[in-house]
């Protein structure tokens, strides 16, 4: 056990004085280097060899095995201190600049490039006394060598890129050329002069792009890489006249394909792409412009033949696809209200093509209105649609009385309507032949209002607005009624007249013969009662019915016999049994044989001494007007 002990400690003190003889061998290599190095220095610095006495006392300074001269030491790398701060930025830069290059980071190269051409300016500016050491510096470090590797193998990769471009027909990275700009002329190391080798090399790139672009049929994506191009030379203040060129020259020969080939879709197409991008590319005043225009002008004569024709959609079809080129709105405007008044149902229609429309007219030049429409359908629902010259429609509808079976015509009533309210005349079958039922309707809101209704022979508009019915079916032969507008518009009654020309001139003994036909012929009335009155002629007598107020005294009657007869009783003077149909000369009642047999007077004549008592209004005439007689019953329009 203490052999084993014995023998480990000297094991242990063996390797402590190898140990120590290598520390005491490195020690006395170390000053002797430290003295070897200043000596070294000293000579440099006798010889003014400013660059390695500098290195060989820097390395002595840092020497620390033991201390030697440290004051002299310190006092030379302090005179010398410029070329130690140099040799420091010459190596920090050399490493930036390959760091750079090594990682094929362009930006990261430039700019320690820059940093590295700002330095040596200010050194330049700074230090004169060792610039030949300054020298010396960049040339121990290939500074040159290093900068001019670095671009070139840059140039290279961007070169690669933009042949990569090509053939992967992607074109959304294209920095290369904004890099390929960034070297400097210095460091250009191509038997071309740099400007002139970097404009082929682009001129190429940009042509065989744009061409590849062009060849492929993609015209907006010509375009627009055209367009993105110049915008990036103009960012990067590079002139690049090939690319307009080439956009233009590209673009004419699209468009002349088109055009001969009379694709207009694609002409349209193609145009408004040129015409969108004309101003990116500095081609305002192009003659691709001019050669646009010129066909513009074509197809809107073209457009214009097939309105001419009636072909109005495919004309309107046309002009709102130029529209996309240039303002067509009064073309199509035009087109619009020609289409409107040769099809009246194409206006009403632009609200509601689902309807069935029916009694469909129209007309023009309305106030400032070129065209509109009137149409009903089978649901009683009238339509009046206008269309303004710009070509805009508006159409209002409402519910009617008529039915559409029974509508014959429409009409817009110009001389009753407004823009704001206009009123439609509907002429219907009013039932009785010669008769038409004449309504006029107005469209206020979104609702219609008839404002008159009435069965007639003809119907007109007056000068003041009033509305003359001629011949009404409930009035008299040769009525005229005249209605005027009320205070909500709709029309009243206002005045009634009569033709008398129209009326037959008999007597009072006549009025059976006559039936139905209208009569005039002038008596007295004698009496006035709740149904009617009493008017006698000579010795003939004719019951009076109709809705007026009668009063005793001599008149002229207008009316028609309707062959109803009523009896009359001498006694007491009223009517026995009902209004019936008979001749004139019949006569019914109980009493009827005992008057004739008194009296010996034919049926229907008073007693030849009978006198009446003359103004006596509801009194009885004082004779005897033979028992019971049966007279005729007139039904009067009008007494005067």
């Amino acid at each position: 056990m203490s052999i084993l002990r014995l023998f480990s400690l000297r094991n242990l003190l063996l390797a402590c004085c190898a140990v120590g003889l290598v520390l005491v061998i490195i020690k006395s290599i170390g000053i002797y280097h430290k003295i070897s190095w200043v000596k070294l220095a000293d000579q440099y610095y006798a010889q003014q060899q400013w660059v390695p006495a500098q290195e060989w006392y820097s390395r002595a300074n840092n020497n620390r095995y033991f201390t030697y001269q440290e004051q002299h030491i310190a006092n030379r790398l302090n005179e010398l201190e410029p070329i130690t701060a140099w040799k420091d930025t010459v190596s920090a830069s050399a490493s930036e600049l390959q760091a750079a290059t090594d990682t094929q980071q362009f930006d990261s190269f430039v700019n320690a490039y820059k940093r590295w051409a700002q330095h040596v300016e200010q050194q330049r500016q700074a230090d004169t006394r060792f610039q030949k050491e300054y020298n010396q510096i960049q040339q121990q470090y290939q500074m040159r060598q290093l900068i001019q590797t670095g671009f070139t193998n840059f140039r290279n990769q961007f070169e690669t890129g933009l042949q990569q471009n090509l053939a992967q027909g992607n074109y959304t990275d294209e920095s290369y050329k904004w890099n390929l700009l960034r070297i400097p002329t210095n460091y250009w190391d191509t038997k071309e002069p740099r400007d002139t080798y970097i404009r082929n090399l682009l001129q190429t790139y940009d042509q065989t792009k744009l061409k590849r672009l062009a060849a492929a049929g993609d015209f907006d994506a010509f375009l627009n890489q055209a367009s993105m191009t110049v915008q990036a030379y103009q960012q990067h203040s590079y002139e690049a006249p090939w690319v307009t060129a080439l956009a233009e020259n590209g673009a004419r020969s699209v468009i002349a394909k088109d055009i001969e080939a009379g694709q207009n879709d694609h002409f349209i197409s193609h145009a408004r792409s040129f015409m969108d991008t004309a101003d990116q590319i500095g081609l305002q005043s192009s003659s691709v412009l001019t050669q646009i225009n010129r066909q513009i002008g074509v197809l809107q004569d073209q457009a214009s033949g097939l309105s001419a024709q009636g072909q109005f959609q495919q004309a309107l079809s046309l002009y709102e696809s130029l529209s996309t080129l240039e303002d067509m709105s009064e073309p199509i405007a035009r087109t619009q209200i020609a289409w409107a008044t040769a099809d009246p149902a194409h206006l009403l229609q632009s609200s509601n093509a689902s309807v069935a429309y029916q009694h469909i007219t129209g007309g023009v030049n309305w106030e400032d209105v070129p065209v509109y429409s009137l149409a009903t359908d089978s649901n009683n629902r009238l339509f009046f649609g206008q269309m303004t010259a710009d070509g805009a429609a508006s159409v209002w509808s409402g519910e009617i009385g008529e039915s559409a079976a029974a509508i014959q015509a429409l009409s817009l009533e110009t001389r009753l309507s407004s823009r704001e309210q206009p009123v439609v005349l509907v002429q219907s079958d009013s039932g009785t032949t010669g008769y038409t039922q004449y309504s006029l309707y107005t469209f206020t809101g979104s609702e219609v209002r008839k404002l008159l209704s009435v069965a007639a022979v003809s119907y007109e508009v007056d000068a003041d607005r009033s509305i003359i019915i001629h011949q009404p079916l409930e009035g008299a032969p040769g009525q005229t009624d005249v209605y005027t507008p009320a205070q909500d518009g709709s029309y009243t009654l206002s005045d009634r007249r009569t033709d008398d020309t129209s009326y037959l001139s008999v007597s009072a003994g006549e009025v059976s013969s006559h039936l139905n036909e209208p009569l005039q012929f002038s008596a007295e009335i004698v009496s006035v009662d709740a149904d009617g009155a009493l008017a006698k002629q000579g010795d003939s007598y004719v019951r009076l019915t109709g809705d007026l107020e009668f009063t005793t005294g001599t008149f002229t009657i207008y009316g028609r016999f309707t062959g109803n007869f009523v009896q009359m009783d001498s006694s007491s003077d009223e009517r026995s049994g009902s209004d019936t149909p008979e001749s004139p000369n019949s006569s019914t009642g109980t009493n009827n044989t005992d008057q004739t047999e008194t009296d010996g007077n034919s049926a229907g004549m008073p007693d030849e001494d009978f006198e009446p008592e003359y103004g006596l209004g509801d009194t009885t005439p004082a004779g005897p007007i033979n028992g019971a007689a049966s007279i005729p019953v007139v039904e009067v329009d009008r007494i005067q």
